[in-house]
């Protein structure tokens, strides 16, 4: 009896992957920023840089799975995830995690605050604090950032749950990141990055799906917002059955409606 329950209690090696169902197609770029990346290994708080799995219980007591671990660093798992997103979506037009095969324009940083198996009597949680940032090489000038610390509860009380929606959780994470670094880019004025807030990232999210949705063959009129506020002003444009359209700064209008006048 005791080999067999020392058989039963083998070490499970779990692991984090890239899920491409996931990917969100409207962040494609059909042309990608000129500019090189370099994607720094992720800097992960002590308590959470080792092969265990950590688990969290009720107040201050942590624990580490001896039976469940990491099977690769997240060091450099999290970023090599981050590379394969930005690269399947165009992103930049060259993305690296090695910075001598490139002389890189900007670099990201990652900081992979907790990923933790949370237990209670009544429920359990996927608990992920993460930031991502997006810099100029050798300086402190930050382009975009994202912040993030996301408790989700677990359908069903098992550790490939947990590892599951962990995964989800940093992928979508990371697509947030990729909006605001979108956002930063598209915009010919200067955003204070406090200023995009998950409402922003939503409104834009929202406003690439109507542009995805236009018909083929017309365009948007689309004159940059003033404020990135809800204040936005609203402007005229005549039609050509000479309606005139009223559109709002920082929204698009569609040029099928649009006369235009050489």
């Amino acid at each position: 009896l005791g080999c067999s329950r020392g058989e039963l209690l083998t070490k499970n090696y779990y692991v984090l992957e890239y899920l491409k169902h996931k990917d969100v197609p409207e962040l494609i770029q059909q042309e990608p920023i000129d500019l090189s990346v370099y994607i720094m290994d992720a800097k992960v708080s002590n308590t959470y840089n080792r092969n265990q799995i950590v688990q969290r219980h009720f107040g201050p007591r942590i624990t580490y799975s001896y039976y469940d671990l990491w099977g690769a660093k997240l060091s450099k798992i999290v970023p090599d995830l981050l590379q394969t997103k930005m690269n399947n979506y165009n992103l930049f037009d060259r993305v690296r995690r090695d910075m001598f095969t490139i002389s890189p324009d900007l670099e990201v940083v990652t900081n992979l605050n907790n990923i933790e198996l949370y237990q209670s009597e009544r429920m359990q949680q996927a608990r992920i604090n993460v930031e991502f940032k997006l810099r100029k090489v050798g300086t402190d000038i930050i382009l975009a950032e994202h912040k993030a610390n996301v408790e989700r509860k677990l359908a069903e009380e098992k550790m490939d749950t947990f590892v599951q929606i962990a995964n989800e959780i940093l992928l979508e994470e990371m697509d947030k990141f990729i909006i605001k670094i979108l956002i930063t880019f598209k915009n010919s004025q200067q955003i204070e990055l406090k200023s995009v807030t998950e409402e922003h990232i939503t409104k834009e999210l929202e406003k690439m799906k109507e542009e995805e949705e236009s018909p083929e063959g017309y365009g948007l009129l689309l004159l940059p917002s003033l404020s990135n506020t809800e204040n936005e002003p609203y402007f005229n444009a005549e039609g050509t059955d000479d309606v005139i359209y009223s559109g709002r700064m920082g929204e698009a209008l569609p040029l099928s409606l649009i006369h235009i006048s050489e």
